[in-house]
């Protein structure tokens, strides 16, 4: 079952509202929006820690829309 644009516009909802709260989670790089794998709208949690070490920190889903963790390492910003 594909995502529809209401679903994009309420995962943009949630992922503003869930982000501060998450950005101040050690080891939280970034929170965007993106498909998976399966199909589907997610809010996706890059992380520069080992995703098994994070998934504590997180829900499986915030108001109907699945989080996905991905390991991403340290983010850095080059010159």
């Amino acid at each position: 079952m594909s995502k529809t644009i209401p679903d994009l516009e309420h995962a943009k909802a949630v992922k503003r509202k869930m982000a501060p709260r998450w950005m101040s989670i050690p080891g939280v790089e970034a929170v965007g929006i993106g498909m998976v794998p399966k199909g589907g709208i997610a809010l996706i949690i890059s992380t520069s820690e080992p995703v098994e070490n994070m998934r504590s920190h997180f829900p499986e889903e915030v108001e109907g829309i699945p989080v996905h963790l991905n390991f991403t390492g340290k983010f850095s910003i080059s010159p």
